[in-house]
């Protein structure tokens, strides 16, 4: 009896692992689909461009940290061996007559403690400058990601657009073959002229060329689309495809007016934040140059000691403290010269920034206008389709009695074709157009779901 439970247990583990294991190949096989969200997270984890951001921040923080470091003190130990000529004495006489010891192999080595007291601002308006400039970097790395996350928007939606084109296409194609069939019937029966079928299978190869052309711009998309997320398989013809269903058809977005979107955009976008923290460093470039004809102050303290090697029990120590001071007279108009730089630097940076203001404000009004007129014509192509279906079935009926003609027939076909892809185009459009205004005022995408239809933009 006990063999036999142990060999029940065994054969019940056995099952439970293989239907996990299977369950697991079962969930990556349902998830080989690639959707929105996740092509978004797994691009800003692995995009290159956002890698090395982050090293630019890292890079521009070790600066911030040397900027810091000037203004503490400085401990140095410093030290020779030298050899002269002439025997040197070992200190300095501290009264006139006094002995000395003499020698020409001279071991010094001094501990030397500076520290700076006034540089005319000079080290915190470089503290100051760098600490803007580490905001500025992580504005960019904000900026580059909501870009990253605008052009995976377009390319899925790109996708969608030929995707739908080219179910048109087989459709149109399936259409045209079915009706090729009956055309060669109706040929045999004497009931249509040659001229018919050859209509016909000029239509047929025109179809087929538009589907191989609509599939090599989709295979391309597709490889943008893996190299930005950061697939390594793609160039596999059998990779990852997006999941259609996943995405969200609907127009129902609201929004904000201009003016409130505009303002949300100076509060938000990457870029705009980034040119400002720029031009805080360079108010602070201004106040560096101009420190170069003041003076500067300092302490210092010294502890030496000397050893004459070549004699014996001949070695002294010496101290001493004090202040430096250095004022600048003339410098040949270099503090003149940095001064008008930074003050050129500055100017220029104030009128990009304007620039851009401007810049966002054109790109707010036309991603709105880009959304509304898709969403409307979106509509209409929709019920284009519908009234494109109905003429080519009253067309085909028509063709069939013989009371309609093939030019009316295929004229019937083209245009469901292209009310069909008209439609797939608009819905893509007012999509991207959507993304456009989420990216336009520096939505992030920690705070807005990639898919949601109600933003925070509204």
């Amino acid at each position: 009896m006990k063999a036999q439970k142990i060999v029940c247990l065994l054969l019940g583990a056995a099952i439970f692992l293989f239907a996990e294991e299977n369950a697991q190949f079962l969930s990556k096989a349902t998830s080989s689909k690639l959707t929105l969200t996740s092509a978004i997270e797994q691009a800003v984890a692995n995009n290159p461009e956002l890698k090395a951001k982050k090293s630019d921040i890292n890079a521009q923080e070790q600066k911030f940290n040397l900027a810091q470091s000037a203004q503490m003190p400085t401990l140095a130990l410093e030290g020779s061996v030298a050899r002269f000529d002439i025997d040197q004495r070992l200190v300095a006489a501290s009264f006139n007559g006094e002995p000395g010891e003499f020698g020409g192999n001279v071991l010094q080595s001094s501990l030397v403690m500076k520290i700076p007291l006034y540089v005319g601002g000079k080290i915190v308006a470089d503290i100051e400058a760098n600490r803007y400039l580490v905001m500025a970097q992580k504005h960019l790395l904000a900026n580059s990601q909501n870009e990253l996350i605008f052009n995976i928007r377009t390319l899925f939606w790109s996708i969608y657009t030929q995707e739908k084109t080219i179910e048109s296409l087989l459709f149109s194609l399936d259409t045209m073959q079915k009706h090729q069939n009956e055309v060669q019937l109706q040929y045999e029966l004497k009931d249509v002229a040659k001229v018919d079928i050859l209509k016909t299978n000029v239509r047929i190869a025109d179809l087929k060329q538009m589907l191989e052309d609509a599939k090599n711009k989709l295979s391309a998309l597709y490889s943008i689309l893996y190299i930005t997320i950061g697939f390594d398989n793609y160039f596999n013809d059998d990779g990852v495809k997006i999941d259609m269903d996943e995405m969200d058809m609907q127009f129902d977005h609201t929004f904000m007016l201009p003016k409130d979107l505009y303002q949300k955009a100076l509060q938000n976008r990457g870029d705009y934040l980034s040119l400002k923290a720029k031009l805080e460093a360079l108010k602070q470039e201004v106040i560096i140059a101009k420190a170069g004809d003041k003076p500067t102050v300092g302490f210092y303290g010294n502890y030496t000691y000397r050893d004459l090697m070549d004699e014996a029990n001949s070695d002294e120590s010496t101290g001493s403290i004090g202040l430096s001071f250095s004022i600048p007279l003339y410098t040949g108009g270099a503090t003149e010269a940095k001064i008008g730089v930074s003050y050129a630097n500055l100017q220029a940076t104030k009128e990009r920034l304007l620039s851009l203001e401007l810049k966002i404000q054109n790109e707010i009004r036309n991603a709105i206008s880009e959304f509304e007129s898709s969403r409307k014509r979106a509509k209409l192509a929709k019920e284009a389709i519908d009234f494109a279906l109905e003429n080519l079935r009253i067309e085909e009926l028509k063709y069939s009695l013989g009371k309609g003609s093939q030019t009316d027939l295929m004229d019937a076909q083209n245009d469901l074709l292209n009310a069909q892809t008209n439609h797939a185009k608009m819905v893509s459009l007012g999509h991207i157009a959507y993304a456009k205004i989420i990216y336009a005022t520096g939505e992030d995408y920690t705070q807005t779901n990639a898919n949601q239809r109600k933003s925070n933009v509204q």
